[in-house]
């Protein structure tokens, strides 16, 4: 166990998900699917592994319904008012690049 947490202490834990449908579309078009600043990004069955492997038991996991908004074609001051989906459909008229236009495929 980690020294850091109390013995009933919890970890929680977010990471991206590499299966994630936009990933995959990424992927199909030849694109790289993983964030620029990650390593490496891990499916949930290699996380609860590794989480497992060190000794941690996990008690609850599942995949977020918040949605990411990282990849997308714009300016700064654009990115800034990204807020939902109705804003990401905005930016993809505004702007249709095939990523816009993948990322509005993929978000629902």
């Amino acid at each position: 166990m980690n020294k850091y947490l109390k013995p009933s202490g919890y970890l929680i834990l977010t990471t991206p998900n590499i299966a994630s449908l936009f990933r995959r579309l990424r992927l199909i078009l030849g694109k790289q699917p993983i964030y620029q600043y990650h390593v490496r990004e891990y499916t949930m069955p290699e996380v609860l592994a590794m989480l497992e492997e060190t000794g941690f038991k996990p008690v609850e996991y599942y995949y977020s319904a918040v949605n990411d908004l990282t990849y997308v074609n714009t300016e700064p001051e654009d990115y800034k008012r990204l807020r939902d989906y109705a804003d990401l459909l905005k930016l993809a008229i505004k702007k249709p690049t095939k990523l816009n236009l993948l990322r509005t495929t993929a978000y629902p």
